[in-house]
């Protein structure tokens, strides 16, 4: 549930967080959601993550974080979604504890048919949950993990289609 956003395909909305949200050394107040499954500090824009990051010549998955010319990011499955397509992103600040929940719901992979759901919340004390539910996806580019903002430190914890389910919790 929550509010649905308006996002197109290569989309982002850019907002002020209801509570101050520490992110590796730095106190947040505004962030951006983009379409395209990732939240950036202070805002985002709709870039595609991995684009200009692996060597797509080199066979298998690779490493795509850290992802030089992002910011500071969470990547809780970053990949090409089209909400425009279908499916839609919601957010839902909510108390005790305070935070903020970012749902992608049901929205499909570029070109491709299929729903896919994920969701990341962000806690006031700077924990970090991440859940990938329903995955439908065509392609093996998408991954998860954080961005430290400085273009060359940054963690990455998965890849699909490696995982098609999990939840990972990131304590600050």
């Amino acid at each position: 549930g929550g509010t649905p956003l308006l996002l197109g395909d290569d989309d982002a909305q850019n907002m002020a967080l209801p509570f101050t949200f520490p992110f590796f050394g730095e106190n947040q107040t505004t962030f951006g959601i983009s379409s395209n499954g990732w939240i950036g500090f202070p805002g985002a824009d709709g870039q595609i993550p991995g684009e200009g990051g692996a060597d797509l010549a080199e066979p298998g998955p690779q490493p795509l974080i850290p992802v030089p010319f992002f910011g500071m990011s969470l990547f809780p499955l970053g990949w090409a979604w089209n909400p425009s397509a279908g499916g839609v992103v919601y957010i839902e600040n909510l108390t005790a504890p305070d935070r903020v929940v970012v749902t992608w719901y049901s929205v499909p992979e570029f070109g491709q048919p299929g729903q896919n759901s994920f969701q990341v919340v962000l806690y006031a004390d700077g924990t970090i949950d991440f859940t990938v539910g329903r995955l439908s996806v065509q392609d093996v580019g998408m991954w998860s993990g954080f961005n430290y903002g400085d273009g060359v430190t940054g963690t990455q914890f998965g890849m699909a289609p490696m995982f098609s389910s999990y939840t990972f919790t990131y304590g600050a």
